[in-house]
């Protein structure tokens, strides 16, 4: 019997706080009753705006499948919904797990706040791409078009000559429209298996958008006395698809927005869930649990 005892002490596991269950279920249930703003005490302070933000995808139920203690102050949290699938039009279990802190005032939900400067990144080509090696036996200028983009406060862009050949290339000339871009990096020459990198910034003041203009470089190899030119394409004051869905910029929105003008991500709050099968409008659920 005291082995028993013993082996139940040792596998068993902490037991669940209570007030941490019935934390998570009220949660759930407001959620369910479509009262976010009800929910937001059980959410922790730093976490309280994206949560208001972002959207909730209808689900008709939800049932608490696991709670597992990391310390005496977290836990993580597996929920199960049956949420709405489109353009399918059905109801699927879908598993949600969730990190659940102690606080002051209770067990409250913790939720990571949007990094802006990730955001930038992804949307504003503000990250530098992954640079790959030259492509032996080839000389080639990437990307294929400079994007200087309209939300990059810094407006500038990149192109580079990356030279997978033998010799040295020369950069003979560069010709651009210097009354819209200035020349921040160059080079006169790339050697074998290097890159050149050509950053240029865009200094002009029009607050149109898509604007088009060309960079035109001169290439020479080291033995050859014949010269390549190779014309890039600059798209600028460029608005990715990403920045415009993100932003809400869209229309008239884009077209009058001005450089330097404060935006911020726009998530459409959530669609009401549709009723459910055999019940007439107006009526709720009965709760069983």
């Amino acid at each position: 019997m005291i082995s028993l005892v013993l082996y139940l002490s040792l596998f068993s596991g902490p037991a669940v706080d209570p007030e941490l269950e019935e934390a998570v279920r009220t949660f759930w249930d407001l959620l369910q009753k479509g009262d976010k703003v009800g929910a937001l005490r059980y959410v922790a302070p730093e976490g309280q705006n994206p949560f208001l933000n972002r959207r909730t995808d209808p689900f008709h139920s939800w049932e608490l499948d696991r709670i597992e203690l990391r310390n005496p102050g977290e836990a993580l949290v597996t929920v199960k919904l049956e949420r709405l699938l489109m353009p399918a039009g059905v109801y699927y279990p879908v598993p949600r797990r969730e990190v659940w802190v102690r606080q002051p005032d209770g067990w409250q939900l913790r939720i990571q706040p949007l990094d802006m400067e990730k955001l930038k990144r992804a949307f504003v080509g503000g990250a530098a791409s992954k640079q790959r090696a030259p492509k032996p036996g080839v000389l080639e200028v990437v990307p294929k078009q400079i994007k200087i983009h309209f939300l990059d406060r810094t407006q500038r862009g990149a192109v580079r000559v990356s030279n997978g050949l033998f010799e040295t290339v020369h950069l003979s000339r560069i010709d651009y429209d210097k009354t819209r871009f200035e020349l921040l990096e160059s080079g006169g020459s790339v050697a074998p298996g290097q890159d050149l990198r050509l950053l240029f910034r865009y200094i002009g003041k029009e607050d149109e958008k898509y604007l088009r203009s060309e960079v035109r470089l001169l290439l020479k190899r080291e033995n050859e006395s014949r010269e390549r030119l190779v014309a890039v394409p600059i798209l600028y004051n460029y608005v990715s698809p990403g920045a415009r869905n993100l932003m809400g910029l869209t229309g008239e929105r884009l077209k009058n927005l001005k450089r330097g003008e404060a935006v911020k991500p726009v998530i459409p709050s959530p669609a009401s869930p549709p009723p459910l099968p055999g019940l007439p409008p107006g009526v709720k659920e009965k709760d069983n649990r």
